[in-house]
């Protein structure tokens, strides 16, 4: 039995394990719903992953620029989210992907594909 596709996925985690070894599924599954939909905000998030306001929040926090974390443990963003306030409406937040974090989705889709 071909198991390809399934292959493809696990090398497709690897992937985005390598640029942060212990990215919990949850933090993957924000980057791919902001690379497939352009632009996120936190209620997409907990809207369409199930994800609870703090998690959405802590996990768009650890994409973006900055720094992840709290005074006990720091730990560097990785940088593929740009944070910005929604124009219009000062208290809502929304995420784009960075230049970085498109080279991050453009190599995840040629991993998916097999081209990686």
């Amino acid at each position: 039995m071909e198991k390809r596709g399934l292959y493809q996925f696990q090398r497709a985690l690897e992937m985005l394990r390598s640029h942060d070894e212990d990215m919990p599924v949850q933090r993957m599954e924000v980057f791919i719903l902001a690379a497939t939909r352009g632009r996120i905000s936190r209620n997409d998030v907990v809207d369409d992953l199930g994800q609870s306001k703090g998690a959405a929040w802590r996990n768009l926090r650890a994409l973006a620029r900055g720094q992840e974390g709290t005074a006990r443990r720091t730990k560097p963003s990785l940088g593929w989210l740009d944070e910005q306030v929604e124009e219009g409406r000062a208290h809502r937040k929304v995420w784009t992907l960075t230049t970085k974090g498109r080279r991050v989705a453009d190599q995840l889709e040629r991993t998916i594909r097999g081209a990686a």
